[in-house]
């Protein structure tokens, strides 16, 4: 009987469950976006960051690699990278952690129940939201941690969160921050180009559906879309104007465009970077993605509550993140929404659920230490206290391999074939000073073959990300671009199939080893 009254009691006040389980959802979804700090590309970042505040100066052409160091670098992360720099200067690797995934949780936990509005009752279900965002979250996981990226997604979810205003409230204030919105993301990540095809699209739907709308007032699909009214659908598109000329306002003015363009128009590196290609459905994100999918078709096909942006939207992400993992996140902040008011209706079953005292305190304890997110935490910390401990948990070259490589680059010319995955590892360890030329502006040395920014950088004589995929994998004409380059040295994963080939060359010889890596140097003709 005891067993059986606890099984039974319930909250007197509603409230108190609500509390439990918003702050408990808060709670893991900021621990599932904590990210230890080991992207390839945020050791780049960081060292651009600190050489553009030390030296005031923005990037015009490549500092960091002897193999493209003519190419144009269009740095459309500037600004998102003196910022990642000042945040980890002052607050250490701890601090920039904790700023991403706040950026994560304010998203998953504010913006994403705020889009999801009813334009009816204006309110989104409690529950359901934070139930459905934390799926949400964990198939967007992907491109989480101190990344630029996540700035991208903050953007995306602010331009629905706006649009969501104007459709609640045609008079709204808000729409007067999107130049200023676009102005800043212009400069900090080139997904702002996807802020301006949702606005694009969203006025030009609203444009052509105020008439049928005006018609068919009563009909289901406008309760779900509600068009603007003319001046306000007028107001908007001024300001929308006026938010894609403030792209321009950034230190490469249109080449940014370029950039982007060449970026998507590259299907070779699309083919080989692993956040271009598909989602791995073998994977724990990829399963919960596929879930997700699944779900989300059953329930639109059951209740058939869709506003038509997001169906018109929708097909067009899908197909884009079956393409391509990282642009999950944005199907994701698309679809959510529409899943949220789908089941709207459930809302009151889990307000009831949840007044058992028992269920809400399991599920709230359960959310707070969830043990994968719990692990994780775990590893993060470790790593960002101890510099050894962040590099043998990403496995990149540890200090004597660095100290290794820098008097060996001090005491002998020619160039060294360094690991992609390493590039921006190794670029953290650069150093750098002023120059001269002003082209130049900075000189880094060692420099290295490629890193994460080159993925993309084409010429027309050279395709870098190709030369070095051709090398590495040794193709009939590796010797041949080992040459072009004037490779002297090699500095690479010790358990590669590529290095290991170097231990039957002749002409090649062994000069450093440990744990990770190998470095071989080319013997000198007689």
């Amino acid at each position: 009987m005891k067993l059986k009254s606890i099984l039974n009691s319930e909250f007197k006040n509603p409230e108190i469950p609500k509390k439990l389980f918003g702050i408990s959802s808060i709670i893991a979804l900021f621990f599932l976006a904590f990210k230890a700090p080991l992207d390839p590309d945020l050791f780049w970042h960081l060292k651009t960051g600190e050489l553009m505040r030390q030296y005031k100066i923005i990037p015009q052409i490549d500092w960091y690699s002897y193999t493209m160091s003519d190419f144009p670098w269009i740095d459309h992360e500037w600004l998102t990278e003196i910022l990642m720099y000042l945040i980890k200067n002052t607050f250490g690797w701890i601090g920039l952690a904790i700023f991403f995934a706040a950026i994560v949780t304010f998203i998953f936990a504010w913006l994403i129940p705020k889009i999801s509005r009813s334009l009816e009752t204006k309110k989104s279900p409690f529950y359901t939201s934070f139930i459905l965002t934390i799926l949400g979250a964990i198939a967007s996981s992907l491109v989480f941690g101190a990344r630029p990226q996540v700035l991208g997604l903050l953007g995306i979810a602010l331009i629905l969160y706006i649009i969501k205003e104007c459709q609640i409230n045609n008079k709204s204030k808000i729409i007067y921050f999107l130049p200023f919105l676009f102005l800043l993301w212009a400069n900090m990540h080139a997904s702002f180009i996807l802020g301006l095809v949702l606005l694009g699209v969203y006025l030009a739907l609203d444009k052509n559906l105020r008439l049928p709308a005006s018609r068919h007032p009563d009909a289901d699909w406008v309760k779900l879309y509600r068009p603007l009214a003319p001046e306000a659908w007028k107001n908007l598109s001024r300001i929308a104007l006026l938010a894609a000329a403030a792209t321009f306002i950034n230190p490469y003015g249109a080449k940014i465009y370029m950039e982007i363009a060449r970026t998507f128009s590259d299907s070779y590196g699309h083919n080989l970077i692993i956040e271009w290609l598909s989602p791995n459905f073998h994977t724990t994100e990829g399963i919960i993605f596929s879930f997700y999918l699944i779900f989300l078709f059953i329930v639109l096909c059951i209740t058939k509550k869709i506003d038509l942006f997001s169906f018109v939207l929708l097909p067009f992400l899908l197909f884009f993140s079956l393409q391509a993992a990282r642009n999950i996140p944005f199907f994701i902040l698309i679809s959510l929404p529409v899943l949220i008011r789908s089941l709207e209706g459930f809302e009151e079953i889990f307000s009831q659920v949840m007044q058992k005292k028992f269920i809400a305190i399991s599920l709230s304890i359960l959310l707070i230490f969830f043990p994968p997110f719990i692990n994780e935490t775990k590893d993060v910390l470790k790593t960002m206290y101890n510099e050894k401990e962040l590099a043998s948990f990403g496995n990149y070259p540890s200090e004597a391999a660095l100290a290794f490589l820098g008097n060996y680059r001090a005491e002998n010319s020619g160039n060294i074939l360094t690991d992609y995955f390493w590039g921006g590892y190794l670029i953290a360890n650069d150093k750098c000073q002023m120059t001269n030329d002003k082209k130049r502006q900075i000189n880094c040395e060692p420099k290295v073959f490629i890193d994460g920014r080159m993925a993309h950088w084409i010429t027309p004589e050279r395709h870098i990300l190709k030369d070095y995929n051709e090398i590495i994998d040794l193709k009939n004409n590796s010797q041949e671009l080992l040459d072009k380059y004037q490779i002297k040295a090699i500095f690479y994963r010790k358990d590669s199939h590529f290095s290991r080939s170097f231990s039957f060359n002749s002409k090649w010889r062994k000069i450093y080893e440990d744990d990770l890596v190998v470095i071989y140097e080319k013997k000198i003709d007689n």
